[in-house]
């Protein structure tokens, strides 16, 4: 009952609201219902406007906010080394299922190419699913550098930052033979966020009782937004993005990222029956909702309609919520 106890006052309400809103910027990213009316998705050759903005400054912080969640939990439970395997056992079985259930249901075989089937598995199926790839590999990566100090993970965050945020994407404008780096998939883009999470486990007292702590966050996610849409739209990245400014390889998803983790902090009521619901079937949320725009291909054509989005996050969690009664929460 103590154990109970103490896990109710540690537990993170603010991630539950976190979980419950943003697999449904996922959806938003994939059923094109912003970026549809965006100007750096089409071919003509316009300036970024509001729907640009929307898409890459807020619907695509639903990945790193993930990655980030998950490291914060990892790095805040204070577990041994047998511990640390039994959760990237765990992690490797859920990417294994969902990939190999994706192969099944498209029928898509890699070849048997060497790099190209490297690039299949990181991609998870050259699929959504680079999503659990990566968080294998974050978690690897941290468990490895769970003892490290605070100022050497300070040293590692800010050198990641400036090699993979701000030289991956130049190298990349330079030379196009360099575009790889770049895509969405790498799961190199997303190094910083093991720091990002272990410095927030160490500085949580401080950002919980110092507002000005978000404030100032906020300014920096601000200002590194600023500064790459004025330095980051180049066509060498359209190559393998379908869009001239990259999704990831960008310092500011993690920093708005970090922005909405230390924000979640404030919400220490638990939430609403809706949103604990919600809450619990994210990951499965994530997962099912590619099988049903795969199924409903043939209407390609509502891609990008409101209509398709609010379809698709239906159907979806009717789908989640059945799968998790046979799964029982295993695999979902």
């Amino acid at each position: 009952m103590i154990k109970d106890k103490r896990k109710l006052i540690n537990y993170e309400y603010g991630f539950d609201w976190l979980r419950a809103i943003l697999p449904f910027f996922v959806i938003a990213v994939h059923t094109k219902v912003i970026s549809s009316f965006g100007n750096l998705f089409s071919d003509v050759e316009k300036s970024p406007n509001i729907f640009d903005i929307i898409q890459f400054n807020i619907l695509l912080l639903a990945v790193p906010s993930f990655l980030l969640m998950s490291l914060f939990l990892f790095f805040k439970k204070q577990q041994s080394i047998i511990d640390d395997l039994l959760r990237i056992y765990k992690l490797i079985i859920l990417y294994v299922f969902w990939v190999g259930l994706w192969l099944l249901f498209t029928r898509k075989i890699p070849s048997w190419n060497g790099p190209e089937i490297v690039e299949f598995i990181i991609r998870g199926g050259n699929s959504i699913f680079y999503y659990l790839f990566t968080l294998v590999f974050l978690t690897i990566i941290a468990s490895l550098v769970r003892k490290w100090t605070i100022r050497g993970t300070w040293l590692l965050l800010f050198c990641f930052i400036v090699l993979i945020n701000i030289t991956f994407p130049i190298l990349n404008m330079l030379d196009p033979r360099y575009m790889k780096l770049v895509a969405f998939w790498n799961p190199l883009l997303f190094l910083p966020t093991i720091f990002a999470a272990k410095l927030m486990v160490h500085y949580q007292k401080i950002i919980k009782t110092n507002k000005m702590v978000i404030f100032m966050i906020g300014i920096i996610y601000l200002l590194i937004s600023t500064i790459e849409w004025g330095s980051f739209i180049h066509p060498n990245h359209k190559l393998i993005l379908a869009t001239e400014f990259p999704s990831y390889a960008r310092a500011s998803p993690l920093v708005g990222a970090i922005m909405l983790l230390s924000l979640s902090f404030y919400l220490k009521d638990r939430p609403s029956r809706p949103i604990t619901l919600l809450s619990s079937v994210s990951l499965g949320l994530y997962c099912v909702h590619p099988f049903l725009l795969e199924t409903l291909d043939f209407i390609r054509n509502l891609h990008g309609e409101p209509a398709f989005f609010f379809t698709i996050s239906f159907l979806s969690i009717l789908l989640t919520i059945g799968l998790k009664q046979i799964l029982k929460e295993r695999l979902i």
